[in-house]
């Protein structure tokens, strides 16, 4: 993938970083809602937690049984958690569900009020650290949450 490359950010109140494998942005990037009619895309990100680090290896996309429109995407919680199955034992149970990543069709997108509810009840049912990523048109929106509390964070891109 030429041209691709990984990001990597500082956690919020902490030594640990967050890194996404150049894959993961490759993947996404390809969802961007650059046309017109283009529905938003979505899926889980998965991963290793490596304290104090969290390392986002693989990632689901868009399924047919996803609901999609313009402004709205609805993950079909099968198909996406028996994808983090897999990766959990294709790692030797190490790997795990790391967060939440979808686009918006917006040059550089931020979280809505509805994202940051349901990310709010995500947090409270993990009971640990997640990251979420909003694709936008032109930008990324990368966040981590822990407790109730979730922070936008700077990725930059690195080779």
């Amino acid at each position: 993938m030429p041209g691709v490359r990984a990001l990597i950010g500082h956690l919020p109140r902490s030594l640990g970083r967050v890194l996404f494998e150049p894959r993961i942005t490759a993947v996404v990037d390809t969802h961007r809602q650059v046309t017109a009619t283009a529905p938003e895309a979505g899926g889980i990100l998965l991963g290793f937690r490596r304290p104090p680090h969290l390392h986002v290896a693989d990632l689901t996309e868009p399924l047919p049984t996803d609901e999609r429109t313009r402004m709205w995407f609805h993950r079909n919680q099968n198909g996406h958690a028996q994808a983090a199955l897999r990766h959990w034992e294709r790692t030797n149970r190490t790997g795990d569900y790391l967060g939440e990543w979808h686009t918006h069709p917006e040059d550089w997108p931020n979280p809505s009020g509805k994202d940051l509810r349901e990310w709010r009840m995500l947090l409270l049912e993990q009971r640990r650290p997640l990251v979420f990523l909003i694709v936008g048109i032109k930008g990324r929106w990368v966040g981590v949450g822990s407790g109730s509390a979730i922070a936008p964070i700077e990725c930059v891109e690195v080779d």
